[in-house]
């Protein structure tokens, strides 16, 4: 995610982070309509980063979302 990579570069810019954390769920509301085990794998590898990274910032990590009932395994 680009938002992300961004973040890494200048971690001031927690804009950055709030626009991460909204494509998550819009990512969210596509995977409820079309599951996909790969893209779920995909998903949690970001999630994880982004929770990591808000933690650093001092920020709230995203809503659990679908990690909180992984319907894909």
């Amino acid at each position: 995610m680009q938002a992300l990579t961004l973040w890494s570069y200048h971690s001031t810019l927690t804009l950055a982070l709030d626009v991460a954390k909204s494509f998550l769920t819009s990512a969210e509301h596509l995977m409820a309509i079309w599951p996909c085990p790969a893209q779920y794998r995909r998903y949690k590898i970001l999630y994880e980063r982004l929770t990591t990274a808000c933690y650093t910032a001092g920020m709230p990590p995203p809503a659990p979302g679908l990690i909180a009932s992984p319907m894909l395994l």
